[in-house]
């Protein structure tokens, strides 16, 4: 039998192959609604991972948050609205984030809502942050009393039809829906999907969030921040956080393009600005605020990479389009494969070394 063959491979794994590309075959909206519906009936769920992948120290610690079995966690946008949350921990994901939520429910007649880009590995999302409104989310997370191991971030947004001077009060709403029910919040300030909005993140937005909330539940509060901005206003952000006590930064949200749709990008194209954004947050804040990594990450070598220039922890969602169920292994097996090329014995050990 050839190596490397399709029937050498385990049947789950051969299986799992069979259904990402025959949804790869479906439209992406289409094919996300089914892996949704497939997850909530617990269809094909892989059996609990990976013996051949615990002889590797890949624990890591999301300070606030606590200790990861691993680096890899879902971004917001698979599971916007917290319908098939239980089952998403089967796949292996060590953290979980729902959302965008907004206060009130609102949809999008955009067509196409999801595009694939398969020669760049990327997505372009035009959802616009359509979803079911923070009190239909929240009963459903009070539903589950969610006391898995695996930590939970809701991402929050302000709705479309909220004016920029009332968008601060979108947020603070979101903040004391979720707060008991999330392990960390995560303040979604990028207008990355939403063409013709402006993003509200600017330095008297985030004096306010600090001013209104309870000093308590800051360290619950994370930003996620746009690739798009330059760099001093970026910094001046990152800065911003960390005086007033916030809990750790999301780097980045999608980028903003205009062909062939108008919408927020994700793949391999971000990788460089999410890279940049990574490396700009860590010259300000240097440990005092932990970083977790998105965009662009479609291999292990690229979470080595992240980990090294500072990340705690990384997101994925493009990968998990492309690669389908069994992408946590894929990736945790080519993160070891690195780690030990570059002769780090742990995934610990590979913190912050791009600066030392």
């Amino acid at each position: 039998m050839k190596l490397g063959s399709a029937t050498s491979l385990p049947k789950s794994k051969l299986h799992g192959r069979w259904r990402t590309h025959l949804l790869r075959l479906l439209p992406p909206m289409t094919a996300q609604r089914l892996t949704q519906l497939a997850l909530r009936r617990g269809w094909g769920l892989p059996r609990r991972p990976w013996p051949e992948l615990q002889h590797f120290p890949l624990r890591v610690e999301l300070q606030g948050v606590g200790k990861l079995l691993h680096p890899i966690g879902l971004a917001a946008g698979f599971d916007t609205n917290a319908t098939c949350l239980q089952a998403l921990p089967r796949l292996g994901f060590a953290f979980l984030e729902v959302g965008t939520v907004t206060p009130r429910a609102q949809r999008t007649r955009t067509r196409p809502r999801i595009v694939r880009l398969p020669q760049q590995l990327g997505l372009l999302d035009r959802n616009a942050c359509a979803n079911d409104g923070m009190e239909v989310v929240a009963a459903r997370l009070q539903a589950l009393r969610w006391d898995n191991s695996v930590p939970l971030a809701v991402n929050i947004g302000s709705n479309h039809r909220t004016l920029a001077v009332g968008a601060v009060y979108d947020y603070l709403q979101g903040i004391a829906t979720f707060k008991e029910l999330a392990h960390f919040i995560v303040l979604n300030v990028s207008a990355s999907q939403q063409v013709g909005l402006r993003s509200p993140a600017d330095r008297n937005f985030i004096r306010t969030i600090a001013a209104e909330t309870d000093a308590s539940v800051l360290p619950q509060l994370w930003l996620k921040l746009d690739p798009d901005m330059g760099r001093r206003a970026f910094q001046s952000l990152v800065a911003c956080a960390v005086e007033h006590s916030f809990g750790g930064l999301v780097l980045t949200d999608t980028r903003r393009v205009l062909s062939p749709y108008a919408g927020g990008q994700s793949g391999h194209s971000l990788a460089l600005p999410a890279v940049a954004r990574l490396e700009q947050a860590y010259q300000v804040v240097r440990g005092e605020l932990p970083l977790v990594a998105s965009g662009g990450i479609l291999n292990g070598s690229d979470i080595v990479q992240r980990i090294m220039r500072g990340a705690s922890a990384v997101e994925i969602y493009t990968a998990f389009v492309y690669y389908g169920s069994n992408v946590v292994a894929k990736l945790l097996r080519e993160m070891i494969a690195e780690l030990q090329l570059l002769g780090f014995p742990s995934a610990l050990a590979a913190k912050d070394a791009y600066w030392q």
